[in-house]
């Protein structure tokens, strides 16, 4: 408001002619000095103090818009998407979401996000917001991850390097048509645990031709709240080698050497380890089945 009124108050004194010249002359010079103005506005931005410095002192990221997403939806039916804003080469805005199928997005789905609160303890709208303002705060990677939330920790941190990337070298997009940056993955599945506290975790990687990189394992989470591999787990090994005549690790080896060999969920399995194939078959099947490509909102952050 007050710089309309310092403008109003401006333009009457030109056409009252207070400065002793005829009113064309003041009126011409008025508008010389408005037009330099506006020039200068539109120049560069000054870098901003707290702004990350490359070694020949220039800021590290160029000012723009820079936006990566998944190529396809992932086991929970969405594709996760990230959206930074740099000016003045500080990162001043970061927006994290994801969409399912409908183009509806992750941070409106209240029951899904509550479902999955409930289920792992952490929310994924709050984990976005608190990935994004760490972002904002830290100006670069590596972000500590969400162990509850392995998935959507390892989707930011993805996306988050493609964009940091783009940024150092102004490749911007229209965030009006953004195309989708392919990334492959990972693309990560979980279970809940089985009777004896292990749950099941596999990790696929996507390129143009099929899956081209996996990893499996079975982990438990102890009550000091650290992270036991199952492979890991001398007793349980001998116990399960003595029963089945197999070690979960070459188990696992197995399941993941068929999956790239025949680029499809629908695998031979293991003798002897028909629950670990069984496991691993159905993690499988929900990554490749959620797998297909979303339109993105024509407006990432909002």
């Amino acid at each position: 408001m007050r710089r309309r009124s310092d403008g109003f108050r401006f333009a009457t004194a030109v056409r009252r002619g207070h400065d002793g010249r005829r009113p064309g002359v003041a009126l011409r010079r008025s508008l010389l000095i408005v037009a330099g103005a506006l020039l200068a506005a539109c120049g560069p931005p000054e870098t901003d103090p707290n702004a990350l410095l490359a070694p020949d002192g220039s800021p590290l990221y160029r000012d723009g818009t820079y936006a990566a997403s998944y190529s396809h939806t992932g086991p929970d039916g969405r594709q996760p998407f990230l959206q930074i804003r740099v000016r003045a080469g500080l990162i001043d805005q970061v927006c994290l979401d994801a969409v399912d199928a409908a183009g509806n997005r992750l941070s409106d789905d209240a029951r899904f996000d509550e479902l999955t609160r409930l289920e792992t303890g952490v929310s994924p709208v709050a984990l976005a917001r608190r990935l994004e303002n760490a972002l904002l705060d830290s100006q670069h990677l590596p972000l500590p991850a969400d162990p509850r939330a392995v998935g959507w920790s390892s989707a930011f941190e993805l996306l988050a390097r493609t964009v940091t990337a783009a940024a150092r070298v102004g490749l911007t997009v229209d965030a009006a048509g953004i195309e989708q940056l392919a990334t492959p993955g990972p693309y990560f599945a979980t279970d809940a645990p089985d009777e004896l506290g292990w749950r099941a975790e596999l990790v696929l990687v996507f390129d143009s031709d099929g899956v081209t990189a996996a990893a499996y394992r079975e982990v438990r989470t102890e009550l000091d709240g650290s992270t036991r591999l199952k492979r890991d787990d001398e007793t349980y090994q001998q116990l399960y080698e003595s029963a089945s005549g197999v070690t979960s690790g070459g188990v696992a080896s197995t399941l993941v050497a068929q999956l790239l060999e025949s680029g499809r969920p629908g695998i031979d399995g293991v003798s002897g380890a028909t629950l670990t194939t069984s496991r691993f078959v159905t993690l499988a099947t929900r990554i490749f089945g959620e797998r297909r490509s979303t339109p993105l909102p024509n407006r990432l952050c909002r």
